[in-house]
């Protein structure tokens, strides 16, 4: 890992997970969040359109990976982390 590491492209994380450790950087460490979109960055626990793909979703974890991939979220690094945490709020910017 490095400051480059997105959480959910190369991490994986998305849904309940991703909040909580976004509600740990808002609580634990002070991060106003006001301006963070989550939906930008990560895909809901449960994601479908539709009752066949919410189907396909929860019971077929290749189908999991293939309709969440489809979709295209913006990359939250662990650097964009870092400077958040420096500037106790959230940043997009980039060094």
């Amino acid at each position: 890992m490095n400051m480059n590491t997105r959480l959910f492209h190369d991490l994986r994380e998305y849904g309940d997970s991703a909040i909580e450790d976004m509600q740990l950087l808002a609580e634990e460490f002070g991060v106003d969040l006001s301006d963070f979109e989550f939906v930008k960055y990560f895909p809901p626990e449960f994601e479908g359109r539709n009752k066949l793909e919410t189907f396909l979703i929860s019971w077929i974890p290749f189908a999991n990976r293939v309709i969440r991939n489809r979709r295209s979220y913006a990359p939250l690094t662990l650097g964009m982390i870092e400077r958040s945490m420096r500037a106790g709020r959230w940043t997009e910017q980039i060094p």
